[in-house]
């Protein structure tokens, strides 16, 4: 994701807006934007969600606030113990007597777990072979190939079973809506939509940490402002790749990063998850 310090986004403008003031204690701000309405004719409603799942929903609620008033409430959140590597956010929503989402906000809960590390003591060990090509890594039970020319992750073959159609890329463009038409942002973000796929792949390397682990190291510039692309594979004895894939701005005044990540295609024959 891009650096908050390095890129501002702009919200919606919502007549409710919601602030938090302290999450470990359930404080939260509610500020009225309305000319007229209290908003103890809506419905207040919160969830606290772990990932894509809902851990707890209160029940809708009414809060009193008058016109360009703010109130604080405190939530009754749930002691949570969290699993490894799981997000937790507060969600919360003001509803109109029609059923309709008048204002919205997600907040971020300060509870986390350390996600699971890969035990290197109980993975297979691997054995790499390097060519002007590629770099290959042989495991157990699979084969994982690196295209050194393009620095990509191009191969990774399970049991003999091809697993990748086309391995990952990173991409800096999503697709435009009707308002984006409208503010002209394929004209104006148009840097990015080739971004990633002219990148020119300026260093590829890679070192075993021990029998078992490689890391493998791509370095990247890409046209605008002169950007740096460092992304790092992390291939263990287990088959489990850890991917880190960091984006360094190069001189100011970009235009807005519509996305950041990275693509990848699988078989049409894996169709489910």
């Amino acid at each position: 994701m891009p650096h908050p310090n390095l890129w501002e986004v702009k919200n919606v403008y919502q007549p409710v807006r919601f602030v938090t003031e302290d999450l470990s204690q359930g404080r939260i701000r509610i500020e009225n934007r309305h000319d007229f309405l209290n908003l103890s004719e809506l419905e207040f409603r919160w969830a606290v969600r772990a990932d894509d799942a809902i851990v707890v929903e209160a029940e809708s609620l009414q809060v009193d606030v008058d016109p360009h008033a703010t109130r604080e409430r405190t939530l009754e959140l749930p002691e949570i113990v969290p699993s490894p590597g799981v997000e937790y956010f507060l969600e919360v929503s003001i509803w109109d007597d029609v059923h309709h989402e008048v204002a919205w906000e997600q907040f971020e809960l300060p509870i986390a777990a350390p996600k699971s590390a890969v035990d290197i003591r109980r993975v297979s060990k691997m054995t790499p072979r390097v060519t002007e090509e590629e770099l290959r890594i042989e495991g157990d039970r699979f084969v994982i190939t690196f295209d050194r020319a393009r620095g990509t992750l191009a191969s990774i073959a399970y049991e003999g079973v091809e697993v990748l159609r086309l391995g990952p890329e990173p991409n800096f463009w999503r697709a435009p809506t009707d308002n984006d038409y409208g503010n002209e942002m394929p004209a104006r973000l148009g840097a990015w939509r080739s971004a990633g796929s002219d990148r020119i792949v300026q260093d590829v390397s890679f070192r075993q940490n021990s029998a078992r682990d490689v890391i493998v190291d791509v370095v990247a510039q890409i046209e605008p402002g002169g950007s740096r692309l460092e992304t790092s594979y992390h291939v263990y004895g287990s088959g489990d790749i850890v991917v880190d894939h960091h984006f360094i701005p190069g001189r100011p005044g970009l235009p807005d990063l519509p996305r950041f990540g990275m693509t990848l295609t699988l078989p049409a024959a894996f169709d489910h998850m």
